[in-house]
């Protein structure tokens, strides 16, 4: 693990403080808020969808009506997996959608990862394509 996902984190939690529940909360019960709330409370900045290389043209469509867990903080290939207990740790995730909440109704969280250190939020009905940010598709993570 490497250190600079470690300060991300920290630095993301203490923007966030006391408003990170617990990971074990159902996620039915996390504060629901609006994609513009979210946006203020995590700085003016962008969410992020860390996928594999099957996933690299989701962007193109929006993910509409699917539960996607995000996160705040941009985190290496190599960190993913300790930072956000991904499922199927044994696929890499190599690209990052990048996100913008206003476009969202509705966000749940934040949340501390399960099994992972990291800060994660839900878009319970996914998102549509006009929240990915420009140029509309995932980006390789160096």
């Amino acid at each position: 693990m490497g250190s600079a996902a470690w300060l991300a984190t920290q630095m993301d939690q203490q923007m966030l403080d006391k408003l990170i529940a617990h990971h074990a909360v159902p996620s039915e019960n996390l504060p629901r808020k609006s994609g513009d709330q979210v946006f203020k409370e995590i700085g003016n900045r962008q969410l992020l969808r860390y996928v594999d290389i099957y996933h690299v043209h989701e962007p193109e469509t929006g993910r509409d009506n699917l539960p996607t867990w995000v996160t705040p903080t941009p985190l290496s290939c190599d960190d993913l997996d300790h930072y956000l207990d991904l499922p199927s740790p044994d696929i890499p995730r190599t690209h990052v959608v990048r996100i913008d909440p206003r476009y969202i109704d509705e966000i749940r969280g934040p949340q501390w990862v399960g099994l992972g250190l990291g800060i994660q939020y839900l878009l319970p009905r996914g998102y549509p394509l006009d929240a990915v940010l420009a140029p509309h598709w995932a980006h390789e993570v160096r």
